[in-house]
């Protein structure tokens, strides 16, 4: 529960709601920067969007060749099934169908599907992994922050910058798979995509608390 010092190192702090603590219990504690925090919660939130998309583009494919008379061995709720094993039937299915009907598209998903494996493991390292991390003697100033998965002995060291990375990165192939379903079938519901040049123009054009200006002239109504 240590103040963060925005000038200095990141420190060990804990979290915590008052309304939430109850006499007699006991509560476990990551001692993680909290600036680390919210881009944590973000990668688990943009993966979870990623995966329901995932989903519905296997699904979707897997109708469409089916129509095409092509039976395929596979159970189409396939949620409990490993990413990589959905990874490879998605990648089967660009190209023993999809290749054939639309082959620029189906370059297309496979490359976001190798980018997207790649992102998997160093998202299942966060959300399911064990943080570990060291802090200094007499200090709260911590050091060394890794994901660990203590089954495969993979680690990942992080700091703010490597997880706010992550959850861009994984934004970015959401939109990508998207936009590349929506350019040869038609989805159900809706995506809420900006593109990044527009968001960077509005950051940079207007005031903000992460954006002064005190020299940009304020702009005023028309009388």
């Amino acid at each position: 529960m240590t103040k963060p010092n925005e000038n200095g190192p990141p420190q060990a702090a804990f979290d915590f709601d008052a309304r939430f603590m109850r006499k007699g219990k006991r509560s476990a504690i990551v001692l993680l920067p909290p600036d680390y925090l919210a881009p944590i919660g973000l990668i688990i939130a943009h993966w979870g969007q990623f995966e329901r998309l995932f989903a519905v583009a296997i699904d979707a494919m897997l109708r469409a060749e089916a129509a095409d008379g092509i039976a395929r061995d596979w159970v189409r709720d396939s949620k409990r099934t490993s990413f990589k094993t959905r990874c490879r039937l998605l990648k089967d299915l660009c190209r023993e169908w999809l290749a054939i009907k639309r082959p620029e598209q189906a370059k297309a998903l496979m490359g976001i599907i190798d980018r997207a494996s790649s992102l998997a493991s160093k998202r299942n390292l966060i959300a399911h992994g064990s943080y570990a991390y060291a802090i200094e003697p007499h200090s709260s100033t911590v050091t060394n922050c890794r994901a660990v998965d203590h089954d495969t002995g993979k680690e990942m060291a992080f700091d703010e910058t490597v997880l706010k990375k992550l959850y861009h990165d994984i934004a970015h192939e959401t939109a990508e798979l998207w936009f590349t379903l929506r350019s040869f079938c038609t989805i159900d519901g809706q995506l809420w995509t900006f593109e990044d040049a527009e968001i960077l123009r509005i950051y940079r054009e207007t005031d903000h608390p992460w954006n002064p200006n005190p020299n940009r002239q304020k702009l005023t109504p028309q009388s």
